[in-house]
């Protein structure tokens, strides 16, 4: 903001606010805050509908075969969510900035990624992961009949009134 001040002054001789660097600011807070929840979704781990059917024999393939390195596999996973919550800490969250405005300090930095960390863990371990015969057995079973209940409901709905 400061920038775009000197600029104004400049170009304008005046420190009058140019309403179109307004607009830039409030739309870089827009994308800023829009990727909020896709980064947690990443640091999270999450890999959507990618998964196979059989994914936990290709996991019990990894450990037999790889007995020795067991541990590294989940080491990798609580990396990605240290490094993630580093970022998001950084990116989002104001870094080492007290969120009151009294003294910034590291110790803000190591409060709020502990948090998220806690946050992603408990979050991982409370909410199984999906597999595509639940996503399917969801689909067919609750959420196509209730999409058809919506659509006679609407259609009666739409002919009485």
């Amino acid at each position: 903001m400061a920038s775009n001040l000197n600029l104004g002054l400049f170009f304008k001789g005046s420190l009058e606010e140019d309403p179109a660097a307004a607009l830039q600011e409030l739309m870089r807070a827009i994308l800023i805050r829009s990727q909020f929840l896709p980064a947690v979704r990443h640091a999270l781990g999450w890999r959507g509908l990618k998964q196979s059917p059989a994914e936990l024999e290709g996991w019990t393939a990894k450990i037999k075969d790889h007995a020795g390195v067991f541990g590294l596999f989940f080491m990798g996973e609580y990396a990605n969510i240290v490094i993630g919550s580093c970022m998001t800490t950084i990116l989002f969250l104001g870094g080492w900035a007290c969120p009151f405005g009294l003294f910034p300090g590291v110790w803000w930095f190591i409060l709020k990624l502990y948090l998220l960390i806690a946050t992603f863990i408990w979050i991982r371990w409370t909410f199984p992961r999906t597999t595509i015969y639940g996503l399917l057995n969801l689909s067919w079973k609750i959420l196509i009949p209730l999409s058809l209940f919506n659509l006679l409901l609407t259609a009666g709905l739409i002919k009485v009134f």
